[in-house]
């Protein structure tokens, strides 16, 4: 999309001219993989990511992404504003623009922080733009006076980059080479943090907690759990599909786009809530509950939990069958 709008901008026709090529191909794809797949790939890539936008959630993402990044958007700002007056709008800085504006779909149910990251790429190629014009005496702005302004605006710009570099920190606080540099620099979780790391963002609604180091009791959690489905005499279903994985059995199901597609009225969860009521399952293994709510009942009304463990500050909670008691 931005490189479509810069060359809209600068060549009207080459642009409308590949955007047809481009959107030719596109739909050739789309109806292939649509048709050879019997219309699953519109149904799980498209439908099931259709979710409700919660404004809280944006706005809480956007808060934090402003207050981390701060200095780096400053001097992208700065730089498109220059461009928009001096010379032309480059194609970076239509991608700044134009990323920041998708940033929005942050807001929707199941994305997060990560939409923010085509933005923090854009900014920081003009951030860098803007410094390097800054220390080759670049700006094309004859009522500044060179001199001054050079040696003003790059100690600003360079500065703002020291100052980025502070809001930015994210620290591992525990093993041989990060705790020892955490208590040096007196870091530390936030009270109540599930994780041994220290993240200058904090935490809101939709951002994910990435980092941390497992300890070896979460390895030891992990790998009992694998073997819990290795020793069933059926198979299991599970939240998290790597403990399948891990024990080389097919995964059963994917609770977030199951949820997805039963709230857009594209999933009737009949036949799994049947194999649940007749314990086609030996072990249920949930931490999220992301499945769809008549999936959750079923499995309270057939199933109790059988123990809890704890795994990387979450709790897996093992259900077996009713009977089993």
């Amino acid at each position: 999309m931005p490189w479509v709008l810069w060359a809209l901008l600068r060549n009207p026709r080459t642009a409308l001219l590949y955007s047809a090529g481009l959107i030719t191909a596109a739909i050739t794809v789309f109806v292939i993989a649509n048709v050879t797949t019997d219309g699953n790939w519109m149904l799980n890539l498209i439908s099931a990511n259709t979710n409700p936008f919660t404004l809280e959630q944006y706005t809480g993402l956007l808060r934090q992404f402003v207050r981390l990044h701060w200095p780096l958007l400053l001097l992208s700002s700065l730089y498109v504003l220059y461009e928009l007056y001096a010379t032309r709008l480059s194609l970076f800085s239509i991608w700044f623009i134009i990323s920041f504006a998708s940033t929005v779909a942050s807001g929707t149910w199941g994305a997060g922080d990560s939409y923010f990251a085509t933005t923090i790429a854009a900014s920081c190629l003009l951030a860098g733009n803007f410094v390097a014009k800054s220390l080759r005496e670049g700006w094309q702005l004859p009522w500044l006076p060179k001199q001054p302004a050079k040696v003003v605006i790059s100690i600003s710009s360079l500065a703002l980059l020291c100052i980025y570099s502070l809001t930015v920190i994210k620290l591992p606080t525990s093993g041989p080479i990060f705790g020892p540099i955490a208590q040096a620099l007196d870091v530390s979780p936030a009270p109540g943090h599930r994780y041994p790391l220290y993240d200058a963002a904090g935490w809101t609604v939709g951002y994910a907690v990435t980092g941390h180091f497992p300890s070896p009791q979460d390895y030891e959690n992990g790998w009992y759990i694998v073997d819990r489905i290795k020793n069933a005499d059926k198979p299991a279903m599970t939240e998290d599909p790597s403990f399948m994985i891990q024990a080389g059995q097919v995964v059963i199901t994917n609770a977030t786009q199951l949820n997805n597609l039963y709230k857009n009225h594209l999933y009737d969860p009949s036949n799994l809530i049947k194999m649940i009521e007749d314990h086609a399952f030996s072990l249920i293994v949930l931490r999220a509950r992301f499945y769809p709510e008549p999936v959750l009942k079923a499995i309270g009304d057939h199933y109790h939990v059988d123990e809890v463990v704890p795994l990387n500050g979450f709790d897996y909670s093992l259900w077996v069958p009713n009977e089993a008691k």
